[in-house]
């Protein structure tokens, strides 16, 4: 078991502020490699034990956050020390169920099982991120001849190439600078460590994508942090069965950092993963015509985007032929922008539906959904073909249609935007441009379920069949993971 080691002094304030550590409890950290970037605002213990706390970044907000990881079973105490006031401190998701004590200038809080967490003294502002895991079993050794593995330390790395059959293992206290592209059946990629790209500036990495699959069946990533990325973060492209397991992404450090694009891919898994970024969490896209996009499902994620949409699905889908079974469910939203710009290529929504150029979509499903909206945001769902112009883009041709969507218990709460309390626009563009059954069951805004004539709906020409439908009382949207 890997401990950090304490100082007497550290060890004598953090234990007159915690109570012991139950007995049962069984806690791994993973020191800091010498060099790393660790924040100010915050000290970090778990149990008594001092952990690392790196600094982040952001070109929005107030321009950095922090992170902190470490794995354990068992109930642990956290105890977290603020440079900033914690008067007004959240710790999301709310679905987490965590109501800290604070006392002065350090909050602290039990855990009994692995969570995700945003501790927020000012909102979105400079939050401390902190990823727990249970203990790892079955990690690859060094020296195996199909593992390209890097132990703690910084390394820098450049692009790490990856074929078939091939384990890329990062492990807890590596920082490993550069980008991952893969080709091939058979991959795996995991460990506790840190994939790292702010060394490089906008679109000038060492690879076009900070993790991209080409053509791949059978990629399973799971439970590594990915920290500023330079462009799009991860990109599985014409591959089959991947699966985007408990991995976090720490971005919104440059534009275009969209979280997971799914482009042209078939039985596609992103499960309990904690994504920040500046633009999209998740797009669908079709770049060319290797596979349709289809079976896509997003289950027990944390999501926030500082910029842009948390589900952007269509856009740059003229050589996607069609996208179909995509669904979302026990999903937390903790932040998005939701207004400003309402065009069709900047848009910033929950959910943005917009196929391009004859594009075919069906059969979606969002359920579970926990937005906590704090933000003023206005913009919720928006379901439209599109014709995608602009920025060098000259299309033709709306999306054939969208048909069968279903959003079930979908929650806003927070403080209502003014003027309209989540919008929702539903439209198709002519007769054979439409969008066809599409149902609300149980959207609840700030406590009032969204019917037909409720404020801040808008339903237009050739939209067929929307239907809104809610229980007598508005209730919750289940209990989280």
């Amino acid at each position: 078991m890997k401990r950090s080691l304490l100082t007497a002094g550290v060890l004598t304030a953090c234990l007159q502020f915690c109570p012991p550590p139950p007995a049962c409890a069984e806690v791994t950290l993973y020191p800091a490699p010498l060099g790393s970037r660790l924040t100010a605002d915050y000290a970090v213990w778990v149990d008594g034990q001092p952990i690392a706390a790196y600094a982040a970044t952001t070109h929005l907000r107030d321009g950095k956050y922090s992170f902190a990881y470490f794995d354990f079973s068992g109930a642990v105490t956290v105890s977290i020390r603020s440079k900033l006031p914690l008067a007004n401190c959240r710790v999301l998701p709310l679905s987490a169920g965590i109501s800290p004590h604070v006392r002065g200038d350090t909050l602290e809080f039990t855990l009994s099982k692995p969570a995700d967490l945003s501790i927020e003294p000012d909102g979105p502002n400079s939050p401390l991120l902190l990823f727990t895991n249970p203990p790892e079993v079955g990690a690859p050794k060094p020296g195996d001849p199909n593992v390209v593995y890097f132990g703690p330390g910084i390394h820098q790395a450049g692009v790490i190439k990856l074929g078939s059959h091939q384990t890329l293992y990062l492990a807890g206290g590596s920082v490993v600078k550069g980008a991952i592209e893969a080709q091939g059946d058979d991959i795996t990629i995991c460990g506790r460590g840190v994939l790292f790209g702010e060394d490089w500036p906008w679109d000038k990495g060492p690879a076009e994508y900070m993790a991209n699959f080409r053509g791949c069946r059978g990629v399973t990533m799971r439970d590594v942090i990915l920290q500023g990325s330079w462009y799009w973060t991860i990109v599985p492209q014409g591959c089959r069965s991947i699966t985007i397991d408990h991995v976090r992404v720490c971005g919104s450090r440059v534009e275009n950092d969209d979280g997971v694009d799914v482009c042209n891919c078939v039985d596609v898994t992103i499960r309990g993963c904690f994504i920040r970024t500046d633009d999209d969490c998740i797009a669908v896209k079709g770049l060319d015509r290797t596979l349709p996009s289809e079976g896509l499902l997003v289950e027990g994620c944390t999501l926030w985007t500082d910029r842009a949409n948390i589900f952007r699905i269509g856009f740059e889908c003229e050589s996607a032929g069609s996208m179909r079974s995509i669904a979302g469910r026990n999903l937390d939203v903790l932040h998005y922008p939701g207004r400003g710009s309402s065009g069709e290529y900047w848009s910033t929504w929950v959910w943005y539906i917009q196929p391009c150029d004859e594009t075919a979509m069906d059969d979606m499903d969002f359920e579970d959904v926990r937005i906590d909206n704090r933000d003023g945001s206005r913009n919720l769902i928006k379901i439209r073909p599109m014709i995608r112009t602009g920025w060098g883009w000259e299309g033709k041709r709306p999306g054939k249609h969208v048909r069968n969507v279903r959003f079930k218990d979908v929650i806003l709460t927070g403080s209502s935007a003014e003027a309209a309390p989540g919008i929702i626009c539903v439209a198709g563009v002519d007769a054979q441009h439409v969008v066809d059954n599409v149902a609300f069951d149980n959207v609840v805004r700030y406590g009032e379920p969204a019917r037909e004539n409720s404020p801040g709906l808008e339903i237009g020409a050739f939209a067929t069949q929307v239907a809104f439908s809610a229980p007598t009382r508005a209730g919750g949207a289940g209990k989280g993971p």
